[in-house]
């Protein structure tokens, strides 16, 4: 198995090639580009939560990554054995391999690619803590379906991970590359590689820690589409279609359309992982017991 169960899930969702390297004359710092709320608003002609549009990693420095990532570890934490917990760490395993990548020099352009990290690291946790606040209403859709089945236990372990990378590439993705004006496609690619190479050793983290059984877990709908690295390129396109409309109006129906898919795809594949009782006993009890911890 060379990834997500049957599937190959992940393993199908990643285009395997080495990362670059770039030798330092490469890496040009550029202006920090930070919009305000009112011109986020404009550029995307839809509202993320908040927080996200505020001004975010000004420094461009590797500082940033760092703060992400230990805010990351506490939201894990926070969350214990809740069934949003598992995505929380997929994600913040994947920051990780994405600042060894920044370290490493795979990036054409790291002070950009720390402030991209930083904000698409800030869009998760900020629409988790509205969440977590009550805050319904600054809560993207996508990111209300996965967060409802999480807490209902809706569906399996694998579920959830997909409700949630859905959420986010889907959904996010898009705006934080138009907001940042992301341009390098091989650099956009290189993220390809690194969840490549964080599967890996994230999956056996998820089994051993979360359910034993996610690496039997199958979608029911043969139809759906999981692969990651084809909703990564929509995302990609997406982004270029916010940043060339010719005017609000053309950004907020290229925005509703955003929202619209990460909607529907959220709602099939709640429907295509479905829980039952004792599956999510068994995973409660699993993670619950210290051989779990």
């Amino acid at each position: 198995m060379r990834g997500f169960p049957d599937t190959d899930l992940l393993a199908r969702t990643t285009l395997h090639r080495e990362m670059p390297r770039r030798d330092s004359s490469s890496r040009m710092r550029r202006p920090a580009v930070i919009l305000t709320a009112l011109l986020v608003a404009a550029v995307l002609g839809a509202a993320p939560p908040p927080a996200s549009a505020q001004p975010i990693c000004r420094s461009q420095s590797d500082a940033c990554v760092d703060r992400l990532i230990a805010e990351m570890e506490r939201n894990v934490e926070r969350l214990g054995c809740r069934h949003d917990a598992v995505f929380a760490r997929l994600y913040e395993r994947t920051t990780e391999g994405i600042r060894a990548a920044l370290q490493a020099g795979a990036f054409s352009d790291r002070p950009l690619w720390n402030q991209v990290t930083t904000a698409f690291g800030r869009y998760y946790l900020d629409a988790a803590a509205a969440w977590r606040r009550g805050h319904r209403s600054h809560v993207p859709r996508a990111w209300r379906i996965a967060f409802t089945a999480a807490r209902d236990a809706k569906v399996v372990t694998l579920g959830d991970v997909f409700l949630g990378i859905n959420a986010h590439v889907n959904r996010d993705l898009a705006y934080v590359y138009a907001r940042f004006k992301v341009r390098s496609h091989a650099d956009h690619l290189v993220v390809n590689t690194v969840l490549s190479r964080v599967q890996a050793s994230v999956l056996p983290e998820l089994i051993a820690r979360y359910d034993p059984a996610l690496a039997s877990q199958r979608p029911a709908d043969p139809e759906l589409s999981l692969d990651i690295a084809a909703w990564r390129e929509l995302a990609w396109r997406n982004a270029k279609r916010l940043r060339a409309a010719p005017s609000r109006a053309a950004r907020r129906k290229v925005a509703a359309g955003i929202e619209r898919h990460a909607s529907t795809m959220a709602r099939r594949i709640r429907a295509a992982f479905p829980a039952t009782a004792a599956g999510t006993a068994a995973r409660d009890a699993h993670c619950a017991a210290p051989t779990g911890a």
